[in-house]
């Protein structure tokens, strides 16, 4: 019985010296000799503001020189609160996710704390997954697929390539002003050229780089989908009077739907509007015709009067003869 007792002592005291070394090891971190950088470290070095490179022998000499004590690493990264400027210290070290970069934050007492921020500069990222603070001073990788027009490059979405961080930028060719990729993907990540391509007369370039017919007048694709539709009018009280029924028109090579304007019925505003006008007309023509018949009755009537004052007076001739 007691050496059964005594057994499961001697396990228990190993397993507790067992995790009580796991604890240790990843407590404390002892910075590997370089007998390749002993000779930059004899040299006089200030420090200038900037974080020299991980594994270079300017960061070993600066980490050597700074002599940190257990439990924590040397640290060159942004300051939390200032972010134009690096600074060093000795802090423990923690783990930053893709997007991330260390940022470190000095207390008055002296002590530093440091945290993982997004990148700071919009035109790095860091693609690596659970990284130590105390082997990076900012995000490691340049962006080389830019979503510029002068590249015949847009965003693939909505977010810009300048606010990604754990990603190159996320483009695709400028389909709209003809340019596609020679590959068949329509977004990439690589930074792939894009060419001018030329479709057949009363065709376009689709947002996959294929080309497709036009779309009717009136009719326009938005720069996010390739589906046909209606132009707003900068008159919408005009555009009002005409009504529109909306036809599904199915591309065989783009399934893309359309809307198609009537070409038969008016609203019943529209008529009497027609209607109206006739009418008018009418009347104003029966008007016209009126004062037309009334002059010429008047100048009949100033033409007659002359006429039988003579003949009166003839009778009064023939009479005064006979007398």
């Amino acid at each position: 019985m007691r050496a059964i007792v005594s057994n499961w002592k001697f396990d228990k005291i190993m397993s507790y010296a067992f995790i009580l070394g796991i604890v240790h090891h990843s407590t404390t971190y002892e910075l590997k000799e370089r007998p390749d950088c002993e000779w930059y470290c004899k040299k006089e070095q200030q420090w200038d503001g900037l974080c020299p490179v991980y594994g270079s022998c300017r960061w070993y000499c600066q980490a050597k020189r700074k002599d940190c004590t257990p439990g924590t690493r040397y640290h060159c990264a942004r300051d939390l609160h200032n972010k134009d400027l690096f600074n060093e210290t000795c802090a423990p070290d923690i783990i930053c996710l893709a997007g991330e970069e260390p940022q470190i934050s000095l207390q008055q007492s002296g002590k530093a704390f440091v945290y993982c921020r997004p990148c700071y500069r919009q035109n790095m990222y860091n693609g690596r997954h659970n990284t130590s603070s105390a082997v990076f001073s900012e995000c490691p990788s340049i962006k080389t697929n830019l979503c510029l027009k002068t590249e015949h490059k847009v965003d693939c979405d909505k977010t810009s390539y300048l606010e990604l961080t754990k990603t190159d930028g996320y483009c695709r060719c400028d389909a709209r002003n003809g340019y596609a990729a020679q590959s068949e993907e329509m977004c990439f990540y690589q930074n792939k050229r894009c060419f001018k391509k030329k479709c057949p007369e009363g065709n376009v370039l689709s947002l996959n780089c294929t080309c497709v017919k036009e779309c009717p007048v009136g009719f326009a694709r938005s720069d996010e989908s390739d589906i046909c539709n209606k132009l707003k009018s900068p008159h919408p009280e005009i555009a009002s009077v005409f009504t529109t029924v909306t036809t599904l028109v199915e591309d065989k090579d783009t399934n893309l739907s359309t809307e198609k304007p009537p070409n038969e019925s008016r609203p019943n505003k529209r008529i009497f509007e027609v209607v109206v006008t006739g009418s008018s007309l009418l009347i104003a023509a029966f008007i016209v015709l009126f004062f037309v018949k009334q002059l010429k009755v008047r100048a009949k009537s100033s033409h007659d009067i002359p006429t039988a004052e003579s003949d009166s007076e003839g009778l009064l001739g023939q009479v005064g003869l006979r007398i």
